[in-house]
Parts: C-alpha cells; structure tokens; sequence
C-alpha cells in the first residue's frame, strides 16, 4: 500500500503532467479546440484527475498562466534584475525576453490563446496573463532602480519597452525572419538607452 509521502509525489508528478500536456496542446491547437479527453490522453492521467487538481479545464488554464509566470519570475530576476549596471541589464533584459518567446513559443502561444479565447469572459484567465505581464514590467523597471530617476518614470519607460517588445514579437509572428527581428530588437535597444539617456540629462531633484 502506497504510503501519504508517496501518494502526494504522484498527485504532484500528475498535476505537471496534466500542465505540460494543457501548455502544448493549447499552444499548438489552442483553447477551444483542445478538450480535456486529449490533455488527460497525452499527460497519461486519469481525467478525473484534472478535475481533482484543478476543478475545470478553465481551472487548468490558470494553473498553466500561474505556472508561466513563476518561471519568468525567476529567470528575469536571475538575468536581469540581479546584472552590476544599467547597460548590462538592458542587454540581458532584451536577450532574456528574445530567448523566452523564441526558446519557448509554447508559452507565448499559451498566453495569446487564454487572453484571446478565455480573457473576455474569465476573470481569472485576466488575471493570469496580467501577472505575467506585470513580471516582464517590474523586472524592467527593477533593472533600471540602479539610475537617479524617479520611480514612476522608471515605470513609465518599462511600460513602453514592455509594449514595444511585445509588439515586435506579434511581428515576428505573423513573419517570422530572425533578421528583421534581430533588427527590431537592436532599434528597440537603441530606443529605451536614449530614453534613459533623456531622463538622466534633465535631471530630477530629490522631490520629484
């Protein structure tokens, strides 16, 4: 007989199993097309399971956006946040999100699926893909707390290079040429560092 320690290691090796299989069925198929029967087939869990775990297929989505988001907490704290100066940190910032949507589109297909097909009717789903917005923001921000700037400028500049990227990745995939993109990113670059520049030349007294 299976003891309580080993009977939650398999509840846990099950509910990643069912997390891995919703991430890259959703992303490659997407949300509404992608049945529960299909996420329990391919994770090799029992379907009950996912409802055990999570309570609805809705409940999985959420999972899978909270999931994502703990991951990139850690990686643009650990590459970006953590970097000795400002130019290093920007480099890290625009190489980190490069590799994140280009190393894993899974993730980023996830994220346009839920907000497209779940975000207008599930709060949760909002929710989701905004913390994992909010994670890229605050890393940027974060990575820019080191510059005699005042904080809601700081912000102000992270919201504009959070949007910008994500723009030049729906670029990128709806053409998906590296070297334009490549190209995008270096503009990108050049764009936040005389934003920065701009701040740092007008200067702020300890009261703004």
């Amino acid at each position: 007989m299976a003891t309580t320690h080993q009977k939650l290691e398999q509840g846990a090796r099950s509910r990643e199993a069912l997390l891995d299989a919703a991430i890259e069925l959703i992303a490659d198929g997407g949300y509404t097309a992608t049945g529960v029967d299909a996420i329990a087939r391919r994770s090799g869990v029992v379907k009950s399971a996912l409802y055990w775990h999570f309570g609805s297929k809705d409940g999985l989505l959420v999972a899978a956006l909270e999931r994502t988001a703990q991951e990139w907490v850690s990686e643009f704290e650990a590459f970006v946040v953590e970097s000795a100066d400002a130019p290093a940190r920007l480099e890290n910032l625009v190489g980190r999100v490069r590799d994140l949507f280009l190393g894993r589109p899974d993730r980023v297909r996830l994220i346009m699926s839920a907000l497209i097909e779940r975000g207008s009717t599930n709060e949760e789903v909002r929710e989701g893909v905004a913390r994992i917005l909010d994670v890229m923001r605050s890393a940027i921000a974060r990575g820019m707390s080191v510059l005699p700037i005042p904080e809601k400028r700081i912000e102000g500049i992270a919201t504009l290079t959070l949007e910008t990227l994500a723009g030049a990745f729906i670029d990128y995939f709806s053409d998906p040429d590296e070297e334009v993109f490549e190209q995008r990113l270096k503009v990108i670059r050049k764009m936040v560092a005389l934003m920065v520049e701009h701040e740092l030349k007008r200067g702020h007294p300890a009261s703004s």
